[in-house]
């Protein structure tokens, strides 16, 4: 876009939480902005690093207060956009957690996302397209930010100098979740999972979906270890019937981000695996 130059005046990065939307929206701005490497940004000249670190005078960040981003912060945005620019050649909007925007906040600001100011950037963050209005959706160019192969997770986390690799096989293909992790915790969860399955009977099944099931981070981890021993299980064993289980307890996995019940859930895959060995 900017080699084209072509930039659109607004932008909807969505995809999962951690999957790095923010990095790549403060990255965009960085190369629209930077004098020493126009185009790529250097992340050393001071408008990279005022950037970086949101204290840039002409970027405004929006973000969730409480459950909810309201109407007076949109507003706010807004009048900010009327004052002339300090320093940038690109003005830039970031609005993280866009989904999350009341409709009166959503509606107020459609006009803006229509028609900014000239040499203004709005970039929106969001999970799904599906939980913004039509109208906020249908004025910004698209862009789908997906899952990241383990592997290259790990290859993040080198870069960063932080986190355990170990995380990647857990983190859904999100970096930011990987770099959160506790690694004791998941070493804890995995001897449980190793418990359950040495047990291999209903009550150990019933009593581990119960522990989890106030916890639904928790239980996506759990589901997440589980996954890695039939994974393993699977390269010894080439079953017809344990891909099937490693396909349900994917979905069933994902389906917690969709609200699902997580005590339902966590019985449900747990007594499959039961059913399967």
């Amino acid at each position: 876009m900017i080699e084209r130059g072509r930039v659109p005046h607004a932008l909807l990065f969505v995809g999962p939480e951690g999957i790095g939307k923010r990095t790549v929206a403060l990255a965009f701005l960085q190369a629209l902005n930077c004098a020493v490497s126009p185009g790529e940004g250097c992340d050393r000249c001071p408008s990279c690093i005022k950037l970086s670190r949101l204290s840039h005078p002409d970027l405004l960040f929006v973000s969730s207060e409480g459950a909810t981003v309201k109407v007076d912060q949109i507003r706010e945005v807004m009048r900010g956009l009327t004052m002339r620019p300090l320093e940038a050649r690109w003005r830039g909007v970031i609005v993280d957690g866009a989904e999350q925007m009341t409709l009166e906040a959503a509606n107020a600001f459609l006009k803006t996302l229509e028609e900014p100011p000239p040499r203004t950037v709005l970039i929106l963050l969001a999970r799904k397209a599906e939980e913004l209005p039509p109208t906020v959706v249908s004025r910004c160019q698209l862009l789908r930010f997906f899952p990241l192969r383990d592997e290259e997770v790990r290859e993040v986390l080198r870069m960063q100098g932080v986190g355990d690799p170990a995380a990647a096989a857990f983190a859904e293909g999100s970096p930011g979740r990987a770099l959160r992790m506790d690694i004791d915790a998941l070493k804890t969860l995995r001897k449980e999972v190793e418990d359950f399955l040495a047990a291999g009977d209903v009550l150990s099944a019933l009593e581990l979906a119960e522990h989890f099931s106030r916890d639904r981070d928790g239980a996506k981890h759990l589901l997440g270890v589980l996954l890695s021993f039939l994974k393993e299980e699977l390269w010894v064993k080439a079953d017809e019937g344990l891909l099937d289980l490693l396909w349900e307890i994917q979905r069933v996995r994902r389906s917690l981000d969709d609200n699902a019940n997580v005590r339902l859930s966590l019985e449900r895959s747990l007594l499959e695996v039961l059913r399967y060995r």
